[in-house]
């Protein structure tokens, strides 16, 4: 005996399943994923509860015409200041807000996406595919046509108004206002091995397979690290303020660059810098957490940069 079951996703999208009574819900999840056309989802009653892949229908009390919805991962949401972007369970957008500045979205590219990354006035998605599909406003963009050419993304970046890809192959490509690291011609050629890119609000910074790390964007706001690069390597990891960069280098010592009211200039506190495990960011100022739980703080002072008078409860911090 077998029952007809109707199973939906999160956008809408229907297929009626006929499914054997002894078919487990894995097996019935299966045939609804190959008639929508998605990946590995799982399947929810009408009251938002996860069912049980090992169960059978008898043993899950489903009934002929009863609906269920298909979810493939949890909702994502990107936003500006202006709009938002939301990724549904079955990889198709929604999108609201100020249609200027990314909410009116097009609609007919934005399916199987991956993931979503915002500007303050725009949005790029990255496809299964490995392509990249962007909507909004860049402001005297450079580079757009040639990165939705793109095929091999793996990895998606941005900043005010640019944005930054990792391909497959380890390099890495820019698009978007020039002011704002759309533009990586001068640096393109060293864009290769690629690790990680970090962001701030004018700038991009990326860090190399071999540990050292190539800046580009705004000058002012880190966008050109020439007066540190000797000590940029061995980086682990790149924390940014909306003007600054801090890595984290392998021996624990900590470089700044970028704006210093935003953090760039680390000189003051830099003998203390040392065994450095991690650092946060707020806006305009960094804190450095060593390896013996004490908390190190620069920036401005009415971002966190000054953390002197709560020094001495600073301590066995994780």
């Amino acid at each position: 005996m077998s029952v007809s079951l109707r199973i939906a996703l999160i956008s809408g999208r229907a297929v009626c399943v006929e499914a054997a009574s002894d078919a487990t819900l894995a097996e019935v999840a299966q045939q609804a994923q190959a008639a929508l056309g998605v990946g590995r989802s799982q399947l929810f009653d009408t009251a938002g509860s996860r069912l049980d892949s090992s169960l059978t229908v008898r043993q899950a009390g489903l009934r002929a015409d009863d609906q269920l919805t298909l979810c493939s991962r949890a909702v994502q949401v990107a936003a500006n200041p202006c709009a938002c972007a939301a990724i549904l369970g079955d990889g198709v957008v929604v999108t609201w807000g100020s249609d200027e500045r990314g909410g009116d979205s097009v609609q007919v590219k934005l399916t199987d996406v991956q993931h979503i990354r915002s500007s303050s006035s725009a949005f790029a998605a990255l496809l299964s595919n490995g392509t990249v599909v962007t909507w909004g406003v860049f402001f005297d963009p450079v580079n757009v046509r040639d990165f939705h050419r793109l095929s091999t993304v793996q990895k998606l970046h941005g900043t005010n108004f640019a944005f930054a890809a990792i391909l497959a192959d380890g390099s890495a490509v820019a698009c978007g206002n020039g002011d704002y690291g759309g533009d990586a011609s001068t640096v393109q050629g060293r864009l290769k091995g690629v690790r990680e890119i970090q962001a701030n609000d004018f700038a991009f910074a990326a860090i190399l397979e071999d540990g050292s790390v190539v800046t580009w964007g705004n000058p002012r706001a880190g966008g050109y690290s020439e007066a540190v690069q000797a000590k940029l390597v061995d980086v682990q990891c790149i924390q940014a303020t909306s003007e600054a960069f801090a890595a984290v280098l392998r021996d624990g010592s900590v470089v700044a660059w970028g704006a210093p009211r935003f953090g760039g200039d680390c000189g003051a506190v830099q003998a203390k810098l040392n065994d450095i495990q991690h650092v946060q960011a707020t806006r305009a100022a960094f804190a450095a957490i060593s390896s013996n739980g004490s908390v190190v703080s620069w920036g401005s002072p009415a971002h966190g940069g000054d953390s002197s008078h709560v020094q001495e409860q600073l301590r066995g911090v994780l």
